[in-house]
């Protein structure tokens, strides 16, 4: 690295040491309460999706249950045909993307409001408790945060900011989160009705 990339990198970091101070503490809770449950016993819903991804990869016998979307479980399941374990599961799909929920929410809040309210906001959601619940254990509920979020970035560069690769991506990450919970049509919902408000019918 020569001088000029080292002055910088120098520069990007006095400019953001707010924010990679939040994201050190976000990554460093995280990973404590990830040592802690490591070996905690699954819940319902847990075992239900990775019984699922067994029953997909190994042939275990199980009732697949056809009210539940199939993104977490075949996300589960390709894990286990790589190898991986429920430790990488629970790394890769909540782990992982907890910590992004919490960038995504600094760079949605710098987009909508500015770069004060994004740092707190993404403050709060490093600690938000319902996120960290969900951290350690394989539910929907972090990895759908992260596509909903993801959505409402590349909602805001499409179609406010007007890049055509934006609304592509959009309607991408708005698809993958159905088909993690069906409930994310509430955001597809309230996004017509903002869009309605802002250009009319």
């Amino acid at each position: 690295m020569d001088q000029k990339e080292n002055s910088s990198v120098i520069e990007i970091v006095k400019k953001n040491w707010v924010l990679i101070i939040i994201l050190v503490f976000a990554i460093a809770i995280r990973i404590y309460y990830f040592s802690l449950t490591i070996d905690q016993p699954l819940w319902y819903d847990e075992a239900d999706y990775l019984s699922t991804a067994k029953h997909w990869v190994t042939g275990v016998n199980y009732n697949i249950n056809q009210q539940r979307p199939i993104l977490l479980p075949l996300l589960e399941a390709i894990i286990f045909k790589l190898g991986g374990g429920e430790s990488a599961i629970r790394f890769f799909l909540a782990l992982l993307p907890s910590i992004g929920i919490v960038i995504l929410t600094y760079l949605i809040g710098k987009k909508l409001y500015n770069k004060k309210i994004a740092l707190i906001a993404s403050f709060i959601m490093s600690v938000f408790w319902t996120l960290l619940f969900n951290t350690v254990r394989i539910h929907v509920e972090a990895l759908l945060m992260f596509l909903l979020f993801l959505s409402i970035l590349f909602f805001w560069k499409g179609f406010v900011e007007g890049s055509n690769t934006s609304k592509l991506l959009f309607g991408l990450f708005i698809g993958l989160s159905f088909l993690t919970k069906f409930t994310s049509f509430l955001l597809l919902a309230t996004i017509l009705v903002f869009l309605v408000i802002i250009h009319g019918f």
